[in-house]
Formats: C-alpha cells, sequence, structure tokens
C-alpha cells in the first residue's frame, strides 16, 4: 500500500509537473502578477506547459527507442545526463518564447531557474544521483519565498502547501528506494537555494 502511495505521489508531482503547478500559484499570489487578464493567463500557462512537461515528456518514448534509457524511471544514474541536459535546453527556448513575449519578470526568472536548476541536476548527476523530484519541489518552495521578500506577498498559503508535498514526496521517494536521505536533501536544497537566489537578486 505505502509502495502504490508513493508512486502514485511520485507521478503527480513528477519534476516537469513544477514549472506549471509553480506557475499556478505565481498567478495566485495577489502580486501585480495577478492582474494579468485571463487570455494572458492561458497563453503564459499554455507556453510554459509545452515546453517544461508536454515536449520534455514527449522525448521519453524516443529515449527509450534509442535506448538511451532503459526504463522510464531511468533509475541508472548514467542514463539520466543526456535526458535532462536535453530537458534544459527546451526549458530554455521556453524562458526565450517568454522573455521576447515580455511576460512579467517574475516568471521569466521562475523558468530561468527551473532551467539552471536542471543543467546543475544534470551535472551532479555525473557522480551523485541526486533527486530530481526534490529539486523541482525544492525550486518553488524557493520561489514562493523569494516572491515573499521581494514583492512583499503573503503567500504562505502556498508555502504551506508546498512544503508538505515536499515532505510527502521526500518520503515516496525514499520508500521506494529511489535515493538516499543525502540525496533527497540535496536535491531539496538545489532547487530551493537555485531558485531562491535567482529571484531576489535579479
Amino acid at each position: 500500500m505505502v509502495k502504490t502511495i508513493s508512486k502514485i505521489l511520485s507521478v503527480v508531482f513528477h519534476p516537469l509537473v513544477m514549472p506549471s503547478l509553480g506557475l499556478l500559484m505565481i498567478y495566485n499570489s495577489g502580486t501585480y502578477v495577478s492582474m494579468l487578464s485571463t487570455e494572458a493567463e492561458r497563453i503564459i500557462f499554455l507556453i510554459v506547459a509545452v515546453g517544461t512537461f508536454l515536449l520534455p515528456l514527449s522525448l521519453i518514448p524516443v529515449f527509450i527507442y534509442t535506448r538511451m534509457v532503459s526504463t522510464v524511471e531511468m533509475k541508472d544514474r548514467s542514463e539520466r545526463f543526456f535526458p535532462l541536459l536535453i530537458t534544459s535546453a527546451l526549458f530554455y527556448i521556453d524562458y526565450f518564447v517568454l522573455r521576447s513575449l515580455m511576460v512579467p519578470r517574475i516568471i521569466q526568472l521562475f523558468i530561468l531557474a527551473a532551467t539552471l536548476s536542471v543543467v546543475l541536476t544534470s551535472l551532479i548527476n555525473i557522480k551523485w544521483k541526486i533527486s530530481a523530484h526534490m529539486v523541482g519541489i525544492g525550486g518553488v518552495i524557493g520561489a514562493l519565498l523569494a516572491m515573499s521578500f521581494r514583492l512583499l506577498a503573503d503567500i504562505s498559503v502556498f508555502l504551506i502547501i508546498s512544503v508538505v508535498i515536499a515532505g510527502l514526496l521526500g518520503f515516496a521517494r525514499l520508500s521506494l528506494n529511489a535515493h538516499k536521505p543525502s540525496e533527497v536533501y540535496g536535491g531539496l536544497g538545489l532547487g530551493f537555494f537555485t531558485n531562491m537566489l535567482l529571484l531576489i537578486f535579479f
């Protein structure tokens, strides 16, 4: 039962879902971003969802067919480098499109931070199997905390929700023996600090 729940949590809160989830929270943050029109919100969300979720997800069968990876889970650390690198390229293209459309700066920085997080994850995975799941949710927490400081936004509810998700996800990854505790905490820290520092200082 625990294994089943852990697998469900790992799928529902997959790293590729985090940019879209974070964007929804930013939309409802009560900051200037909340003043976007419904049409603008939909267009931006579509761009983010396609570039950071649908396109990377659609490449997984290609990775398997070309034997770049053996399974969808990519359990072997050595299999993760190129898929992560390709994913980071798609993330950067997404950031470039958002920047060219002059969407709110905080959204641009959020996607740029996600891009940098994926690049760092791919490099670290050469030697250490850091948890990409925790990098993703750590990034959302870091971005929200940075927004609360930079824009004086009261987003405590979203922060609490994100921390709860992080706890559940960390438990899930450990219960599935997908990672060691150090890899879980390392992933959380990487995502958190990358997003928080980038959104605060840039």
